[in-house]
């Protein structure tokens, strides 16, 4: 008896991390893919676009992920009550300087030569 094979073999890791990598291009700076969240749609058969006759394929693969901001701990105030716990937790931009917390829940920051006042939630 005698079987004749003809077999087609992906290394869909090497795929997966081709897909990542393209992926990452389109996040914008500040920002990064979160790891837990990445999904890659099922390869089949019907993905294949192109083979030549040396046994290279080209197929399509996709995947999906949430992206984060990325937050400089530097750049984050917290307001916080007398127990330690947070009121409130905000982003700072990098370009402002000296923020104090007022009485009445008000926040002043030195922002290029103006000094700004913000009523806190």
């Amino acid at each position: 008896m005698q079987a004749k094979v003809q077999a087609l073999v992906i290394d869909l890791q090497l795929a997966r991390q081709a897909t990542l990598a393209s992926l990452a291009t389109q996040i914008q700076s500040g920002r990064q893919i979160m790891p837990d969240s990445v999904s890659f749609k099922s390869f089949k058969p019907t993905d294949i676009v192109n083979s030549d006759p040396k046994g290279q394929v080209t197929f399509l693969m996709s995947a999906s992920a949430n992206v984060a901001v990325i937050i400089d701990p530097e750049n984050v105030l917290h307001v916080l009550q007398a127990d330690g716990t947070d009121v409130l937790a905000c982003r700072v931009a990098p370009d402002v300087r000296a923020p104090v917390l007022l009485q009445g829940g008000r926040l002043a920051v030195e922002r290029y030569r103006d000094l700004e006042v913000y009523d806190l939630p």
